[in-house]
C-alpha cells in the first residue's frame, strides 16, 4: 500500500468511526494512532510494508511503554484488516464486500438480514432475466 492509498483509507475509516458504536476513548485512540503512523510515513516517504511498521514500532518504543506500543499495533492491525477486506478478488468477481462492526446484536442481525435479502433478490432477478 502506498502512502496515498493509506491516507485515503485512513480518512475513510476515520469518517466511519462515529458510526461504529465505539467508545469515545477507542475512537480517539484509533485517530491518534492512525494519524501518528501516517505522519511517520509522510516524514520518511515510505510505503506501508513490514519494514515501515517495524521502524515505526522501534521509534515508538523509545518513548512509549511496550504494552502501549502493542496496543497501537492491535489498532493498526484492525485498521489494515478493514482496509484490506475489499481488496481481495471480490471486486473481480463482481461481489460487494461490506465490513460492519457493532456492539449491538440487533444491528448485526439487521445487516445479515439485509445482505440475505440482497442475495436472494439478485438470485431471483437473475432468474427472471434469463427467462425473458
Amino acid at each position: 500500500m502506498t502512502y496515498a492509498e493509506y491516507k485515503q483509507k485512513k480518512d475513510e475509516f476515520l469518517s466511519l468511526i462515529p458510526t461504529l458504536n465505539l467508545s469515545e476513548a477507542t475512537g480517539s485512540a484509533y485517530k491518534a494512532v492512525l494519524e501518528d503512523f501516517g505522519a511517520y510515513l509522510e516524514q520518511t516517504e515510505g510505503a506501508v510494508d513490514a519494514a515501515s511498521l517495524e521502524e515505526w514500532r522501534a521509534e515508538k518504543r523509545k518513548t512509549v511503554k511496550a504494552n502501549t506500543v502493542n496496543h497501537y499495533f492491535v489498532l493498526l492491525g484492525r485498521f489494515f484488516d478493514w482496509a484490506g477486506c475489499e481488496q481481495n478478488h471480490a471486486k473481480e468477481l463482481g461481489i460487494e464486500v461490506v465490513c460492519y462492526q457493532s456492539n449491538h446484536e440487533g444491528d448485526l442481525v439487521d445487516k445479515i438480514q439485509e445482505a440475505y435479502y440482497k442475495i436472494h433478490l439478485n438470485k431471483y432477478s437473475h432468474g427472471l432475466l434469463n427467462r425473458s
